[in-house]
């Protein structure tokens, strides 16, 4: 009798349906899984090129930044140089120059500047202070000088 039920069941229509049921059911869900991980995995493809087209772009900014970096230090050799040997053949240094020395000193040192600033400011910082008028008459005293002409 439960074999006439097994086999009627079998034989009829409703239970290869309810098969048929079962496995478009389970395509459906790997169609939808599959659907995901494509979305996905373009979503995380679209995330690595974004990331690798920052990391370029870092790149450049850092070379931009040491080039920058490089410029500022020379510009600030410079004006040291300059201002030091100044100062120095005055043997005198103004409050202004005082401070201006050391404004561009400061940074240019934090740069990495090298010891050629460094020493001329600091053999500058410990001469005589005097006012800007007597910076002037001294600057223009060897000048005259230098061009032949006493006063």
């Amino acid at each position: 009798m439960t074999q006439d039920v097994i086999i009627a069941v079998i034989s009829s229509g409703a239970f290869f349906t309810f098969i048929q049921y079962l496995i478009t059911r389970h395509d459906k869900k790997d169609d939808e899984s599959d659907t995901r991980y494509k979305e996905l995995k373009d979503g995380l493809e679209k995330h690595d090129e974004t990331i690798q087209k920052l990391n370029e772009i870092l790149v450049e900014t850092r070379k931009e930044n040491a080039g920058i970096k490089q410029l500022l230090i020379g510009i600030g050799h410079d004006k040291l140089v300059y201002m030091t040997d100044k100062i120095a053949r005055r043997e005198a240094i103004t409050l202004k120059e005082k401070a201006t020395l050391g404004a561009i000193y400061v940074p240019y040192n934090l740069l990495g500047g090298n010891g050629d600033g460094e020493a001329g400011y600091k053999y500058c910082v410990t001469l005589p202070v005097v006012t800007d008028e007597s910076a002037r008459e001294k600057d223009n005293s060897l000048l005259r000088e230098d061009m032949g002409i006493n006063k």
